[in-house]
């Protein structure tokens, strides 16, 4: 069954995808991170990156399910914030979000809609003056946070995929995030790392290297990495399969790990 999304914290700016038939993990995607970068100079857009329009939006609202967490919700709406936060669950699963930023010179909308194995996501940015370089915004998705937070259960908990638990429990040196290098799997250093696209090269001076694309992946830690008992604490009722989970931006300028809610 594919995912749902919806609206799970306002103080955190997060959406959450929820599988319907099984709401024991759930994903936290982050939508606003931290205050957009205008660059000066163009961020080069490959010839190839045309993506298709999204699907228009159905006109039946998703109510909210009794089954949900406390939290989440099917709307939301509040004029009175900074932000002016504004989301919608529609009855096929698919979500909109529009928000207000930069003391209101620019309005970004989002529209989710789930696909199999994942949720497509498109973003567009209205502005009310001219930007003549580039605007760069960070997304999240989020996997959980630390041992026993309450964010990690309210708006993302999927704790096979925590790279800070796997840290915690079994491996305090591994990591279990890669990137695409020279058509290449890399694996992520265990501090923070930051490799640009060719994007974004020349942006940030602190980047660690050149990678393929804006795709970064997180997969459970094997057998060999992690003892079972690191596997019994994070998911106690089931096997030892390979969960994988990524998330791809087309024109993406960076990837990065380490992030203090178990995100990248």
């Amino acid at each position: 069954m594919s995912a749902i999304v919806v609206f799970s914290s306002l103080e955190h700016q997060c959406v959450t995808f929820v599988w319907p038939d099984d709401q024991r993990y759930y994903v936290g995607y982050r939508f606003v991170e931290h205050l957009p970068v205008i660059t000066s100079n163009v961020l080069h857009r490959p010839a190839s990156s045309q993506p298709k329009p999204p699907p228009p939006e159905t006109n039946t609202l998703m109510p909210r399910q009794a089954s949900w967490l406390d939290n989440w919700q099917s709307a939301f709406s509040d004029p009175e914030d900074p932000l002016q936060f504004r989301f919608q669950t529609f009855s096929d699963g698919s979500a909109s979000v529009s928000v207000v930023e930069n003391d209101g010179l620019q309005e970004r909308f989002w529209r989710f809609v789930p696909e199999v194995g994942g949720i497509r996501i498109w973003m567009t940015l209205k502005t009310h003056e001219p930007i003549e370089g580039g605007y760069i915004v960070q997304q999240c998705a989020r996997f959980s946070s630390g041992i026993g937070s309450d964010f990690r259960k309210t708006v993302a908990h999927v704790p096979y995929l925590s790279e800070l638990l796997m840290q915690a429990l079994g491996n305090a040196n591994g990591t279990i995030t890669w990137a695409r290098s020279a058509g290449k799997w890399t694996q992520f250093p265990v501090p923070f790392t930051r490799y640009h696209t060719s994007a974004g090269s020349g942006v940030f001076v602190d980047s660690s290297g050149l990678i393929d694309c804006g795709l970064i992946v997180r997969e459970t830690a094997s057998r060999e990495r992690a003892p079972a008992s690191y596997w019994r604490l994070v998911a106690p009722n089931s096997g030892w399969e390979t969960w994988s989970a990524g998330m791809y931006w087309d024109r993406a300028v960076y990837v990065t790990n380490r992030h203090p809610a178990d995100s990248f």
